[in-house]
């Protein structure tokens, strides 16, 4: 089988004439991956509920429930300040090769959605 291939010239186009080639302007773009959301917000669900588990267990007052919070509200904020959320960003990569075979696939494969 032999293919052909022309030569196009580099410009912008409108989607009028991406439509008119049969073109579909959706298509251009990265798919949209929603697999680290989901484990973020699983994390985030569990944060919670392991907070007031251990505010139960351990029987934390109010003044020791915000020192905590604080500092963990300022470790999250020199996270994103000092290394722009590279920290939390490894921690989710790591959990979501841990337990989503689907994330873990896609990206030993060099596969990345920007």
């Amino acid at each position: 089988m032999r293919y052909s291939f022309v030569q196009i010239p580099q410009r912008l186009y409108t989607l009028d004439e991406l439509k008119l080639n049969g073109i579909e302007a959706a298509s251009l773009l990265s798919p949209v991956d929603t697999t680290l959301g989901a484990i973020e917000r699983n994390l985030q669900l569990a944060a919670v509920l392991g907070g007031v588990s251990a505010w139960n267990v351990f029987s934390f007052t109010p003044q020791q429930l915000f020192y905590i919070s604080l500092g963990l509200l300022f470790l999250w904020t020199f996270d994103l300040v000092s290394f722009n959320g590279g920290v939390s960003s490894l921690i989710l990569d790591t959990i979501g090769h841990t337990f989503s075979q689907k994330y873990h696939n896609r990206v030993i494969q060099g596969i990345y959605f920007i």
